[in-house]
């Protein structure tokens, strides 16, 4: 918890200045062990073909399991899917990344109030069979 004063650096400096809910860091911010970046439920949804839609997560972070229903080949597109998701604005940046192990490119695009859409391409060098489960974690930055 910061609040009332600054945060002075060992030279003296202001390094951390609190402003009611709003924190700021003068110089650069360095993370050791890592951003958590799963919380809330993991959201399972079996895609029906085609352009597919994800009920909400309603999290700024969160995890999905998306089982394929068609085939993608190796360096092809996946359809569009659409994440619905009240707590995202048209200007957050969403961050995905496939953690089941496959070698895949998130795309997301088209970031709303409502949610976003993504898609995917396969660059594991073979197929993606249909009812292939891919875990995808993901973040919303505001």
């Amino acid at each position: 918890t910061v609040g009332g004063n600054d945060i002075k650096a060992s030279d003296g400096t202001t390094a951390i200045t609190t402003s009611g809910a709003n924190v700021s860091l003068a110089g650069s911010l360095s993370i050791s062990g890592g951003i958590n970046t799963t919380s809330g439920s993991n959201t399972a949804h079996d895609e029906d073909g085609g352009t597919t839609t994800l009920a909400a997560n309603n999290y700024r972070r969160g995890k999905y399991t998306l089982t394929t229903h068609a085939t993608i080949s190796n360096d092809d597109a996946s359809a569009k899917f659409t994440v619905q998701n009240n707590t995202t604005t048209s200007d957050d940046i969403v961050l995905m990344k496939c953690t089941s192990n496959h070698k895949v490119e998130v795309h997301t695009f088209n970031v709303s109030s409502t949610g976003w859409d993504f898609f995917i391409v396969n660059r594991t060098g073979t197929t993606i069979n249909t009812d292939t489960p891919l875990v995808f974690n993901f973040i919303v930055l505001q």
